[in-house]
């Protein structure tokens, strides 16, 4: 397992967030199962049992809206397929405005929060999260 989740920063120091101690798929399944097209039913049946499954998506999500990093395999219960879908990979005219608020919110920044650093409504706000979370629903 050493090596799966494990990330460097810039000067080479192996970095893992602190929520990853947690999560199901360290010390309780299969590791090998998340990145397996096969038994992706498995490895999400496993996240619904996990404790962190929401960090791990969130994670997911804001390393390929910020970072523009890909994880493959399974996250918080989603795959890459459904975690582009879900950010919408086809930039629209407020791609970048959603990507932004999405970014925020995996921060655990407030909505009102969120709404005066990025000059929107709370409202737009919600709307932009509901819309990621049906995405991820689809």
């Amino acid at each position: 397992m050493d090596g799966l989740f494990e990330l460097v920063d810039a000067i080479g120091t192996v970095v893992r967030p602190d929520w990853m101690a947690d999560a199901v798929c360290v010390d309780e399944a299969d590791p090998d199962i998340f990145f397996d097209q096969w038994k992706v039913i498995e490895a999400k049946t496993a996240c619904l049992r996990c404790p962190v499954q929401d960090s791990c998506r969130t994670y997911a999500l804001n390393r390929l809206i910020v970072d523009g990093v890909a994880e493959e395999g399974v996250w918080g219960g989603t795959t890459l397929e459904e975690r582009k879908r879900a950010v919408g990979v086809g930039h629209s005219r407020n791609a970048d405005l959603d990507a932004e608020i999405m970014r925020l919110v995996g921060m655990g920044m407030s909505e009102s929060k969120i709404a005066s650093v990025v000059a929107v409504s709370s409202r737009q706000v919600q709307r932009v999260k509901a819309k990621a979370k049906a995405r991820l629903a689809a």
